[in-house]
């Protein structure tokens, strides 16, 4: 606790981009906003923890326009989460926002694996990989 912030320090060598900030008098090596929404993404994707989904949708809602999206976008292409970002996007930009709820969280999952089952069957029918 510095300063009444709980800073992380891991033990390892932080290998994503990062920004130094100053806080309280204190530099600090920030991961990228990014990096940690993708690493959520990515988190939801392969586990289905909703808490997860929860934090990634959190942090797109509160962080909106201070996101930078290429950077987002690269990263999300780079994991295979673009249509995770993609469903949590829409979810946020519909007229009467829904409220999150883990099962609808379990919902949105479901509906991204049946959807990339349904695009790999086609490619094998279609005699593509």
């Amino acid at each position: 606790m510095r300063d009444g912030w709980f800073v992380e320090v891991p033990d390892w060598e932080i290998t994503d981009p990062t920004v130094t900030v100053q806080v309280g008098g204190h530099q600090l090596e920030m991961v990228l906003p990014e990096v940690v929404l993708v690493g959520r993404l990515v988190e939801f994707d392969q586990t289905g923890h909703t808490g997860h989904g929860a934090q990634a949708l959190l942090m797109l809602d509160v962080l909106g326009s201070a996101i930078d999206d290429v950077a987002l976008g690269r990263l999300a292409a780079s994991e295979r989460v673009n249509d995770v970002l993609d469903a949590f996007r829409a979810l946020l930009a519909a007229p009467e926002r829904p409220t999150i709820t883990d099962e609808r969280l379990v919902r949105v999952r479901d509906e991204l694996l049946a959807r990339r089952r349904d695009q790999a069957t086609r490619r094998q029918e279609e005699g593509g990989a």
